[in-house]
């Protein structure tokens, strides 16, 4: 019993960390793209030219 506890602990941890990367990894390429909308619209604002 004592060694299926310890199996199961480190199955949930592994999906936990697995679960986390996916969503870390989903968030990153949202904001990626995010920032590439935001590259394209204000390429030419003028937002670098402000001293």
């Amino acid at each position: 019993m004592q060694k299926e506890n310890i199996w199961l602990s480190r199955l949930a941890l592994i999906l936990m960390v697995c679960g986390g990367v996916a969503l870390m990894n989903k968030q990153y390429q949202e904001y990626q793209s995010f920032s590439e909308q935001l590259n394209i619209k204000h390429d030419h604002s003028g937002f670098v030219d402000i001293p």
